[in-house]
């Protein structure tokens, strides 16, 4: 594994963690101005994540997923598609229980390290199907970037060598995943990934839905 591989990985990783926290201070900081720009700025953000950012990505999973290596695919079913249900699990909490901010900014953070290590793993592997792999040699761009051939069988690894069949037409990578998949995969990818990206929004439902007398740690998220 060369430098240039792993350079390129923890650069997608931070890059699409910046993108999941930008969003989350901006939307704790409008509701704690309860401005009529951070309001502004807060709806901005809702159009934004929950239409565009969730279209985009459910489109390019939907159009990439054959391409994508098995492991990713289980990454996504195990450990994506339950962020939602923990979504909702927090959004019926602070709706019928209470409202904690110190939890919600823990969670937030949390759920925006899940999700860009699910993210940058999705982008950079889909990178290494063979229509990148062919433009990314047309562009000049190191062997490091993509996967490549390997010479003798027992030069790669399982990761490369389901690259290598899928490369060179082997029937085994479909059969894989028309057997393990569901039919409506589309779906299940365009519903979780909704669901999961309008996380971030709860805590704003439940701050309009919560009664105002509460505590004093969250007396200040509170205000009219």
């Amino acid at each position: 594994m060369s430098t240039l591989y792993i350079l390129c990985r923890v650069f997608t990783y931070f890059f699409c963690l910046s993108i999941y926290l930008s969003i989350y201070l901006s939307i704790y900081l409008s509701i704690y101005l309860a401005s009529s720009l951070a309001v502004f700025i807060f709806y901005l953000n809702f159009f934004f994540l929950s239409f565009f950012l969730s279209f985009f990505l459910s489109f390019f999973l939907s159009f990439f997923l054959p391409k994508i290596c098995f492991c990713n695919v289980v990454l996504f079913i195990f450990l994506y598609h339950p962020s939602s249900i923990v979504c909702f699990l927090i959004f019926f909490y602070c709706i019928f229980f209470s409202f904690h901010v110190v939890m919600f900014f823990f969670l937030s953070f949390f759920l925006s390290f899940f999700l860009s290590f699910f993210l940058s793993e999705t982008v950079f592997y889909s990178l290494h199907t063979p229509v990148f792999h062919s433009l990314s040699h047309s562009l000049s761009f190191p062997d490091a970037f993509c996967f490549s051939k390997p010479k003798r069988v027992n030069d790669f690894d399982h990761r490369s060598e389901i690259q290598w069949k899928f490369e060179n037409n082997s029937p085994d990578i479909n059969c894989l995943f028309s057997n393990l998949l569901p039919p409506n995969i589309k779906g299940f990818l365009f519903l979780s990934t909704c669901i999961s990206f309008l996380a971030p929004f709860f805590p704003y439902a439940a701050i309009n839905t919560f009664p105002k007398d509460c505590t004093s740690t969250d007396a200040i998220f509170f205000q009219s």
